[in-house]
This record gives structure tokens, C-alpha cells and sequence, in this order.
């Protein structure tokens, strides 16, 4: 909906008794909202302390969101060699926590960065992986991965953050195919239309 400044506005904090997981998950979404609003200094600083705070947590779920998170302010910077060891964090809590979609969605981001980066053979290489992957992705990670190879393959996207989140991502692919079908339609003839 990108409605930021009301999300900006909502206190997301949470609770002594709430769940580990989902302490980490409210400072991940809260981390995203700094970057949408362009506070990247007060990101990494929210990043660091949610990577600290979960280093005495036994949650491998939350290990794994408090790492993506990290990977997401990193992205940011356009550092590569810091880009690359916090995807490899991720991709090591993702293994502890069992978490296989979490983990692709943490490829999704870096492949968007080698993009973004110019880095055009890794980036092929690491789109060609998510393209196997595809089949067995949830949806809005498809739609994400389906928007990136489009944009990769040079079509218009509006979709050109790379800190977009997937149902972002798979909007703009469902619109990019829905504008293409009534570009289509409005150049046939009148007689075939149905």
C-alpha cells in the first residue's frame, strides 16, 4: 500500500512475554521502515542492536530474521564484500533454523544487489539458480524472482529498489503483465475482441 509515514508512526515494540520470533520479526519490520524513509544511519544502528539482542535468544527463526534484516541494511550501502558475508550469515542461519524460504528470499536480495551493482556474470548466475528454485518457491517469491528476471531480461519494471519486498515485487509483475495484455487488446481489431 506504501503508506510509510502512517507505518512510521505506528510504535513497533516488542513485549518481555511476547514470543522470541516475534520480537525479532517487529525490529525487522521496523528496520524496513527506516530504509523506506531513507534513515539509513538509524537502520544499521537498529540492525546492530537486533543482531545483539538475538545473539542470547535460542530461536534459531529469530538468528535467521535478525541476519536477513542485517543483510537488507547492508544492501543499502552498496558494500559488496560486507553484502556477501552477511548473505553468507543468513544462509547459515537459514540452515540452523530450517528455514528454506527465508533463505531464498535472502538470495532474491542479493541477486537484486548484483543487478543493481552492475555485476553481470555473478548476477546471471545467481538469477539462473533462483530460476531452478522457482517451481518450489511460495508466490510472492516467485513474483519477486519472475519481476527480477524481467527486469534483468530489460523489460520495464517499476519495480527498481532493490530493498523491495517480495509482495511488492509480485504486484508490479502482476501489473507488468496486465498493462502488456491491454496494450495488446487495444491494437486488435474490434471484430476479435471478446
Amino acid at each position: 500500500q506504501k503508506r510509510v509515514e502512517e507505518a512510521t508512526a505506528i510504535a513497533l515494540t516488542g513485549t518481555p512475554d511476547s514470543d522470541e520470533m516475534w520480537n525479532a520479526t517487529i525490529a525487522a519490520i521496523r528496520i524496513r521502515i527506516l530504509l523506506r524513509n531513507g534513515a539509513l544511519f538509524a537502520a544499521g544502528r537498529a540492525s546492530r542492536d537486533l543482531i545483539e539482542g538475538c545473539e542470547s535468544v535460542a530461536s534459531p527463526v529469530a538468528h535467521a530474521i535478525a541476519h536477513a534484516a542485517r543483510l537488507r541494511v547492508l544492501v543499502e550501502t552498496g558494500d559488496i564484500a560486507l553484502v556477501r558475508q552477511a548473505l553468507g550469515d543468513v544462509l547459515s542461519a537459514c540452515r540452523r533454523a530450517r528455514a528454506p524460504v527465508r533463505a531464498l528470499g535472502a538470495r532474491v536480495l542479493w541477486a537484486r544487489f548484483l543487478v543493481r551493482a552492475g555485476r553481470q556474470r555473478e548476477s546471471t548466475r545467481e538469477i539462473a539458480r533462483l530460476r531452478r528454485l522457482m517451481a518450489a518457491a511460495p508466490r510472492l517469491i516467485r513474483g519477486a524472482i519472475g519481476c527480477l528476471m524481467s527486469e534483468r531480461a530489460g523489460g520495464a519494471s517499476p519495480v527498481v529498489q532493490v530493498g523491495a519486498t517480495a509482495s511488492e515485487a509480485a504486484v508490479s509483475l502482476s501489473s507488468n503483465r496486465s498493462v502488456a495484455k491491454l496494450r495488446s487488446i487495444s491494437k486488435e481489431p474490434r471484430a476479435t475482441r471478446t
